[in-house]
């Protein structure tokens, strides 16, 4: 019998860049240095949860909406606002609210799935709140809400300014404030 091999252990650098083949984590710069499309992951070093002791790699998508609210560009309502919009879009696509599967419920036929009254009520709401935003500032929520687009990404993409699109977030954002703000149900003070 031979002699247990010694395990090699990565080095830091091999840890930091190990996030897999299909994770963008650095930005896609062109030929003459512009940014084509930001990083849209942060890489981390944080505790692990089963054993406080031990510090684990992990990498979780940035927001661009928390990197607005930082720099001042968007102020906490409209953020809180758009995050009650991705809630209420991913109770619509049946995702689990609170432990419960919201992905449909078996009907009188086997065959069948009916759906959930709780992911029925996120439909109509998600379907109130696009009514709100409306059709010219839809493109600008569906990327940067939705997508977790930069501004700048989706100016380059609808090929405006990014001032003007910057502005059409802001007021996409107000709009879905001030729908909320009226929804029964409001789980947040407006303008804290």
């Amino acid at each position: 019998m031979t002699a247990a091999r010694k395990r090699r252990v990565p080095t830091l650098a091999e840890l930091r860049a190990d996030f897999g083949p299909s994770v963008q984590h650095a930005a896609i710069v062109g030929h003459d240095g512009t940014v084509l499309r930001e990083a849209r992951l942060e890489k981390e070093f944080r505790p692990d949860p089963e054993n406080p002791n031990a510090t684990v790699r992990g990498a979780r998508r940035r927001d661009p909406l928390g990197d607005m609210l930082a720099r001042g560009h968007v102020k906490i309502h409209q953020v809180m606002a758009a995050e009650r919009f991705r809630d209420d879009l991913s109770l619509a696509e049946g995702a689990r609210d609170g432990g419960r599967d919201m992905s449909g419920i078996r009907s009188a036929d086997p065959t069948k799935y009916d759906v959930h009254p709780l992911q029925l009520d996120a439909m109509a709401r998600v379907r109130a709140a696009w009514l709100a935003i409306g059709l010219a500032r839809s493109g600008v929520v569906g990327a940067c809400v939705v997508g977790r687009a930069t501004v700048t990404a989706y100016a380059a993409e609808a090929r405006m300014d990014r001032g003007r699109a910057a502005e059409m977030l802001r007021a996409a954002l107000d709009d879905l404030d001030r729908h909320y703000d009226r929804a029964p149900g409001r789980r947040f003070s407006s303008h804290s």
